[in-house]
């Protein structure tokens, strides 16, 4: 049950820093079409395009692009549960052998 509880706690983690890290990268993607104004602007994260950006008069229209909004939020997620079964504190541990030696000092 405890493992259940923290994978579920993982995944709202990484649900949570999808969307900022979603949020931040689209205020940027404002920010540089207005600064450039460009007609149309694709915001990407890792390569995919999760929100563009039309020009309509003065100011920009934003859809968003479901699928890859919801790759990133994946992969974030598969990352945030992943740091549990093989976090970052049993990279060097102490008490055992090291799992990783290249990344001890």
């Amino acid at each position: 049950m405890k493992k259940k509880i923290k994978i579920l706690i993982a995944l709202i983690v990484g649900f949570a820093l999808a969307m900022l890290l979603m949020s931040v990268a689209i205020y940027f993607g404002y920010t540089n079409a207005y600064s450039t104004d460009v007609n149309t602007l694709t915001v990407k994260i890792l390569g995919m395009p999760i929100y563009e950006l039309t020009k309509s008069g003065t100011e920009y229209i934003g859809k968003s692009i479901g699928v890859y909004m919801g790759a990133v939020c994946g992969i974030c997620m598969a990352i945030s549960v992943g740091t549990l079964f093989d976090g970052f504190d049993c990279l060097c541990c102490v008490k055992q052998e090291p799992k990783y030696p290249m990344f001890c000092s």
